[in-house]
């Protein structure tokens, strides 16, 4: 199973600011995705922390093309139970 990390801090496969994830990705010696749907089509898990409410719909709509049928997706943000 091959687990993709969307959302930084000492982790990461694909970050929305870019300089970030370089810097990681180079530390950390881990790949550096372009981009959430690229996670998914690369990934069999795919972890998602983020900050926010907003960041949340916007990375799981990003993620839509790429997803197959036995994608997982986990959210770990601190975001509300509302949306």
């Amino acid at each position: 199973m091959r687990a993709g990390i969307i959302g930084l801090g000492i982790m990461g496969a694909w970050n929305r600011t870019r300089e970030r994830a370089e810097a990681v990705a180079h530390e950390h010696r881990i790949p550096l995705l372009d981009g959430p749907a690229e996670v998914a089509r690369r990934c069999d898990l795919i972890l998602i922390s983020v900050a926010a409410d907003e960041d949340v719909l916007e990375v799981t709509e990003a993620l839509l093309p790429g997803l197959h049928p036995d994608s997982i997706v986990m959210d770990t943000s601190t975001a509300g139970a509302d949306e």
